[in-house]
C-alpha cells in the first residue's frame, strides 16, 4: 500500500510539474516568508507541484491511518498465533525513551529546579488556497 501511495503521489507531482501547475499559483496572494530562515531560489511551479503532491498524499495517508487504527483496536486484543494466512507475533520493542518521571524526581532530589524543556519543531501545514 505504501508503494502504491508513493507512486501515486510521485505521478501527481510529475504530472503537475510537467503541466506547469500554473493554476495553483495565485500571484495576488502574498507569500509569507519565514522570519528566521531564507529559502533558496525555488521554481514556483515546482514548489506548487510539490505542495499539491504532498497534500494529496497526506489526504490518502489520513484514510490509511484511520483504517490502521480501527484494525489495531482488534489486533491489540489478540494473542500471538496464526489467523487465516497471517502470523501475529508480539516482540519486545528495541526503542528507548527517557523516563520523564524519574528525571523529574532526580532533579527534585538534587535541587536542580525544573527539568529543562525546549520547544518542539514547527508542524507542516498545507491547505488549498
Amino acid at each position: 500500500m505504501k508503494t502504491l501511495a508513493r507512486s501515486r503521489s510521485m505521478a501527481l507531482f510529475s504530472d503537475a510539474y510537467q503541466a506547469g501547475y500554473r493554476a495553483a499559483v495565485d500571484t495576488s496572494t502574498p507569500v509569507l516568508e519565514p522570519e528566521t530562515a531564507t529559502a533558496p531560489e525555488t521554481d514556483v511551479f515546482a514548489a506548487a507541484a510539490a505542495l499539491g503532491a504532498w497534500f494529496e498524499a497526506n489526504e490518502a495517508s489520513k484514510v490509511c491511518d484511520r483504517d490502521k487504527r480501527r484494525a489495531r483496536k482488534l489486533i491489540d486484543t489478540l494473542a500471538a498465533g496464526v489467523y487465516g494466512g497471517w502470523v501475529l507475533r508480539w516482540k519486545p520493542s528495541v526503542r528507548m525513551t527517557p523516563d520523564l518521571e524519574a528525571i523529574a524526581e532526580t532533579y527534585r532530589r538534587l535541587g536542580l529546579g525544573e527539568v529543562p524543556m525546549r520547544q518542539c519543531a514547527d508542524s507542516l501545514g498545507v491547505e488549498k488556497a
